[in-house]
């Protein structure tokens, strides 16, 4: 029972049926879905939230942590109704993530849930991609059109870019999607008895490959390449994966071509290096924004758009604590995912070890898309946290000694937070050297 209902939740999230069709807009079908897990489910979160559960289970406390920082950074600018609304936006997020790992909290549901997340991530593109070939018409889905310079001929060139619906309606946020999908796709392939069920299981890499040629995402493209090698990694170690990381990644980028494969991206680059570096300076030239930041929702005030950036953009906005937390999140499941992957390696392989170099995928894909798309606050981001994390509770039962939330733990998070702002801001004056 609370599978299902976990599973229609995540239908209700993906294809957001209120939004296309607009007759049941009423009924509010996310949010008494959520309610109904959220009672469903009331014991395993209220443990799940205890101190006993959160002192084991750092990044947990980075996701409570970031609401704390978020809601905190409008208090302190005495801005109460922002807080209260933010409260209960970014709260939602929080409920998801805790309910996704009090439901997954088996092997075979965990199992489960990846392999249906390849129908969730199909069912969301399939009116995209009507609607993109105007094949039925979707008022609620648009077709962003977006014009750019060619370096080679000068000539301006408009491109038509696939875009979702909900959380997915941005194509940038479409094409992480389906890079959680096709990981999710080579995961249950590999875990087959079968050759047949396997080539069933990549079938769906077919449609997912060309919606992501046409999201025309340069963030979602650093997010595939990033996500590959973070998987030939985990499976073969330093050594063996570095050639192949070296191979694979040119040859994908030539194979795709077009806007997407343009890394360097011209003017577009260095826009962006530019709202690094301006918002960075508005937060480190004042101390008194230091541990709580500008605010929440300022940074579209001092730059004339959004920072491209999640790490960036929460420094800026919720500070050294809140940007902290979202870092510390990210460098714990890694180096987490890490670790575990070689005390995994050492026994007999079963379908829930294999899975781990596809979350370790799933989450170095997502943080190298996030690098280059302002995503700090939205549920996908947490989605791909508690994927990895739920991936540990149930790999490590229980904790090692360092991962414990304790005083050592708080220093440890200081330096964390501390040389996450340093690599932030070193990574943008280099960017802004190379593209200066």
């Amino acid at each position: 029972m609370r599978m299902v209902l976990f599973l229609l939740l995540n239908a209700v999230l993906f294809v957001r049926p209120e939004d296309l069709w607009p007759t049941i807009a009423g009924l509010r079908i996310y949010l008494v879905t959520i309610l109904i897990c959220m009672l469903v489910n009331a014991d395993r979160l209220a443990f799940a939230l205890s101190a006993p559960s959160l002192t084991r289970r750092p990044i947990d406390v980075c996701v409570l942590g970031m609401w704390l920082a978020i809601v905190l950074s409008a208090l302190v600018r005495l801005n109460f109704d922002l807080a209260v609304d933010w409260c209960g936006e970014f709260g939602k997020v929080v409920v998801y993530y805790f309910l996704f790992k009090v439901t997954l909290d088996t092997p075979q549901r965990f199992r489960m849930f990846l392999g249906w997340a390849v129908a969730l991530t199909a069912a969301a593109i399939t009116a995209p991609l009507l609607n993109f070939y105007d094949i039925v018409t979707f008022d609620a889905i648009d077709i962003v059109s977006q014009s750019y310079n060619d370096r080679v001929s000068g000539e301006t060139i408009t491109i038509y870019r696939l875009a979702g619906i909900g959380i997915f309606g941005d194509p940038n946020d479409l094409c992480l999607l389906l890079v959680f999908g096709g990981m999710c796709c080579c995961y249950r392939a590999a875990t087959c008895t079968g050759w047949v069920g396997s080539i069933l299981w990549l079938l769906p890499l077919i449609p997912f490959g060309h919606a992501f040629v046409l999201t025309q995402s340069r963030g979602g493209i650093l997010g595939l390449l990033a996500g590959m090698a973070g998987v030939i990694l985990a499976r073969f170690g330093w050594v063996r994966a570095a050639p192949l990381v070296a191979i694979c990644a040119p040859a994908l980028v030539f194979a795709i071509g077009g806007r997407q494969s343009d890394i360097d991206a011209g003017d577009t680059a260095h826009e962006r290096v530019m709202l690094w570096a301006t918002g960075l300076g508005a937060w480190l030239g004042n101390p008194f924004f230091w541990l709580t930041g500008i605010g929440i929702d300022e940074f579209i005030e001092i730059c004339p758009q959004v920072a491209h950036n999640s790490f960036v953009h929460a420094y800026v906005e919720v500070g050294l604590f809140g940007g902290g937390m979202l870092f510390a999140a990210f460098y714990l499941g890694g180096t987490g995912l890490w670790r575990a992957g070689r005390d995994l390696r050492c026994g007999a392989p079963t379908p829930f070890t294999v899975a781990l170099p596809y979350v370790f995928g799933l989450l170095t894909g997502y943080a190298a898309g996030a690098f280059s798309l302002s995503r700090s606050y939205v549920l996908p981001t947490y989605l791909t946290l508690a994927v990895s994390q739920t991936y540990l509770s149930l790999a490590q039962p229980v904790p090692v000694p360092g991962d414990l939330v304790n005083t050592r733990w708080i220093k440890k998070f200081a330096m964390i937070a501390i040389g996450g702002a340093a690599f932030v801001k070193f990574s943008t004056q280099i960017l802004g050297v190379l593209n200066g």
